[in-house]
């Protein structure tokens, strides 16, 4: 498989460590409250709110 871009077209992103870790629990607070919806989802036994999905 060839790599879609040999470079990267983004410029280097520097953090100080303070910055890194606001990320890191901005992306843990994110996968948090999406597991809590796929697990309260899984529970509810798979079913969608017709009122909120419509079928594709």
């Amino acid at each position: 498989m060839k790599e879609r871009y040999t470079a990267n077209p983004f410029p280097e992103l520097a953090l100080n460590e303070a910055d890194k870790a606001s990320l890191q629990d901005l992306a843990n607070e994110y996968i948090v409250s999406n597991l809590d919806l796929c697990m309260k989802f899984i529970n509810s036994g798979r079913k969608v709110d017709p009122r909120r999905c419509k079928p594709l």
